[in-house]
């Protein structure tokens, strides 16, 4: 599984130039997808900018989800929005946390 920040995610040691360096993202969505390569299902779990919480859509239902919901094994596509300059992110403690991909 792909452990993925939800807060100061830090691409910093992939850039090849400095220019963008110190820039941190909040994870906003991940889409889902359960089955294999021949078909299956996707759903999306999405903060919500008005309440500041995650929910799950699926088909036609929407349902509330703990801030864990999003960290999954079938998480496909992951959307991150880069924080604005000089803040330190919703963990409020300034240091960026990098992408395992191992």
């Amino acid at each position: 599984m792909v452990k993925f920040p939800l807060h100061d995610l830090s691409l910093d040691k992939y850039l090849l130039s400095s220019e963008h360096k110190d820039m941190r993202y909040d994870l906003k969505g991940v889409v889902n997808h359960y089955g294999g390569l021949g078909g299956g299902h996707y759903t999306a779990t999405c903060l919500s900018d008005t309440s500041n919480k995650w929910h799950v859509f699926d088909d036609s239902h929407v349902s509330s989800a703990g801030p864990e919901k999003p960290v999954s094994p079938s998480a496909y596509v992951l959307f991150y929005v880069r924080q604005e300059q000089g803040t330190n992110g919703a963990n409020g403690n300034g240091t960026a946390e990098p992408m395992d991909v191992n």
